[in-house]
């Protein structure tokens, strides 16, 4: 399966990125690539978070694009259609979820878009994992690990849970509710499986 590992400008500060991936950074996350010493295949973004020489400082292997500062899709956003482009199926984008609240947000956003687009998208914090389930999910070796489970519609339904200190059989969801919050994995393996609706899953490292 080809992947692409999308750095943002908010990295978290050590991030593994699979060798075999599409690199592409994200405006002021080209920062943080050229930092580690990793030369990523592609710039996208209007780079308006980034020092005023960095497109000078990229390799000329790396593939710029830039993007005007008014337009009516994120940077991100973009990262994401060219890694669709490109033929990829599975995307990570790599950022702390810290700062401003509505950037947050915005990225969240990013990886349900994403999925849309038929890509299996996850959110790396550095702290934990961020991504959409709309069918079922295994985890396996993550006992002790704190999971979260949102509904991102208004309503899931015959959700079940299994290997957690808090299980659910069946149950409901709505995208106003909590009852998924914090909960514990408990077995080596754990499972999430959703009979009709979509969740944002957050798994702990």
């Amino acid at each position: 399966m080809k992947e692409a590992a999308i750095l943002t400008a908010f990295c978290p500060e050590n991030c593994f990125i699979d060798e075999n991936s599409l690199i592409i950074g994200v405006d002021a996350g080209c920062e943080y690539l050229l930092a580690k010493g990793i030369t990523p295949h592609y710039a996208v973004g209007d780079f308006d978070s980034a020092e005023p020489d960095l497109l000078s400082r990229l390799p000329l292997t790396t593939v710029v694009q830039i993007s005007p500062s008014e337009k009516d899709k994120s940077d991100t956003e973009l990262a994401i259609d060219l890694a669709h482009q490109l033929g990829c199926r599975k995307i990570t984008i790599f950022n702390t979820l810290k700062g401003r609240a509505d950037h947050a947000y915005g990225v969240i956003a990013n990886i349900q878009y994403a999925h849309q687009l038929g890509l299996i998208a996850e959110i790396d914090t550095g702290d934990e994992t961020v991504s959409v389930v709309e069918n079922n999910l295994l985890i396996k070796n993550r006992k002790g690990v704190i999971v979260s489970v949102y509904s991102l519609v208004s309503l899931s339904q015959n959700i079940t849970l299994e290997g957690f200190k808090y299980p659910l059989n069946n149950a409901s969801l709505r995208n106003t509710e909590c009852l998924g919050l914090s909960n514990i994995i408990t077995s080596d393996i754990a499972s999430i499986s959703i009979g009709l609706g979509k969740l944002l899953v957050f798994i702990g490292k």
